[in-house]
C-alpha cells in the first residue's frame, strides 16, 4: 500500500496524508486493516498498529496470515502483543 511505502521511505507527512484519505474512504468502503497497520507501525504508532491488527483478526482479514513472515512487521515482533496476535490467528510461534 502506498502509505506504507511512503512511511518506510521516511516520507512521514506524505504517508500520514495517504493514511488519512484511506481512513476517510474506509467509512464508506472496506479497507483492509492489515496494510493500515503496516503504515502505522512504520510511523512508530504502535498502539494504533496493534489496534488495526486486532481489527484484521476480528474481520478475518486474509492478509493477517502473512504476519508470521511479512518483514514489514519486523518492527513489532519484539512486542509480546505480536506473539499473542500470531497465537490468536493460529500460527505457530
Amino acid at each position: 500500500m502506498l502509505s506504507g511505502t511512503l512511511a518506510f521511505a521516511g516520507r512521514q507527512d506524505d504517508a500520514r496524508a495517504v493514511l488519512r484519505e484511506l481512513e476517510q474512504y474506509s467509512a464508506e468502503k472496506y479497507v483492509s486493516p492489515v496494510p493500515l497497520a503496516v503504515t502505522l507501525a512504520a510511523l512508530g504508532e504502535y498502539e494504533a498498529a496493534f489496534a488495526r491488527l486486532d481489527d484484521g483478526l476480528r474481520f478475518r482479514c486474509p492478509r493477517a496470515i502473512w504476519g508470521k513472515v511479512d518483514p514489514r512487521f519486523d518492527i513489532l515482533r519484539s512486542d509480546p502483543r505480536y506473539a499473542d496476535l500470531l497465537r490468536r490467528i493460529g500460527l505457530p510461534q
